[in-house]
């Protein structure tokens, strides 16, 4: 492996670590700080996550300085995460994604969706070709819906709320949809199909999950 191999490799293995262990991670300090001298920054913090707790119900809050670092570029360079369009995507209105596979982390459809390593951010990217400029949705805003227990952690949350996730609840979907420009991107497989592993092929769990159906009619 090249000095970009390894590079590539340990931006996809910060991902994952982030994905595992910044919420426990995160509880272990606040813990740990409470026992020393700075005591007040916890306490300031965790009154403003439970005074927030049901902050995340309104929507992500995009940081496009999150979104646009350059470990993304590596990231989605190491499998490689490609972005084809098929059709247009007029702005002017939202849209919501069925996508597949979930996966245990949703790897692909972070990268393309909701990174700057694919142009997500409306930041250009030359390299990658016409095709991808401008993301897989120039001119929308685009959004991953995740498990709504994540958002129960501390910082956790604010770095899922600033990469552009938000809860999968009916509300917050709804608050997302109601906006212009939208370009929503919902795993509708859930933890079914993340927990459906076989070797050489992809299925899509859609068994009694319709619900994304519905709200696809609710707003148009």
């Amino acid at each position: 492996m090249g000095a970009k191999d390894w590079v590539r490799a340990l931006c996809v293995m910060q991902w994952m670590f982030t994905f595992l262990c910044l919420g426990p991670a995160s509880i272990l300090l606040l813990l740990l700080l409470l026992r020393t001298r700075f005591w007040l920054l916890p306490s300031i913090y965790g009154a403003w996550w439970l005074w927030d707790w049901g902050g995340a119900e309104r929507g992500p809050r995009h940081w496009d300085w999150v979104r646009n670092w350059r470990i993304w570029d590596h990231f989605c360079d190491y499998f490689p995460i490609r972005v084809i369009r098929s059709a247009p995507l007029p702005p002017g209105r939202s849209y919501l994604f069925a996508a597949h596979p979930h996966g245990i982390a949703c790897i692909g459809v972070f990268g393309a969706f909701i990174t700057g390593g694919r142009g997500a951010t409306g930041t250009p990217k030359p390299s990658l070709g016409d095709t991808d400029m401008g993301g897989p949705c120039p001119g929308l805003r685009p959004t991953l819906a995740a498990l709504t227990g994540l958002f129960h952690l501390p910082f956790y949350r604010e770095y899922a709320l600033a990469a552009g996730l938000c809860p999968v609840s009916q509300r917050c979907l709804d608050r997302v949809l109601e906006q212009k420009d939208q370009a929503l991107v919902i795993m509708v497989g859930g933890a079914a199909e993340a927990l459906e592993g076989t070797p050489g092929s992809h299925r899509v769990t859609l068994s009694q999950r319709m619900g994304f159906v519905k709200l696809a009619m609710r707003h148009g």
